[in-house]
């Protein structure tokens, strides 16, 4: 639960033998079309695709989303 943005999600990268960490939120313009799925119970899974950059200054990850 986020007190400041009820559609928060927070992207968690899980590192096999190390645990979960998180690595920032999903953009708060898509957060708001996909928290309503999440909380209806559904899942989503999101696959790492590319870490965007200027040069070699990492700025964000691009990731995929899959509805199971």
């Amino acid at each position: 639960y986020n007190p400041y943005d009820a559609n928060a999600i927070a992207v968690i990268a899980s590192v096999e033998g190390k645990g979960g960490y998180q690595i920032g939120y999903v953009p708060k313009h898509l957060a708001k079309l996909i928290a309503p799925i999440m909380d209806a119970g559904r899942t989503i899974e999101a696959f790492f695709q590319e870490v965007t950059g200027i040069r070699g200054r990492s700025l964000g990850v691009q990731f995929g989303l899959k509805l199971t």
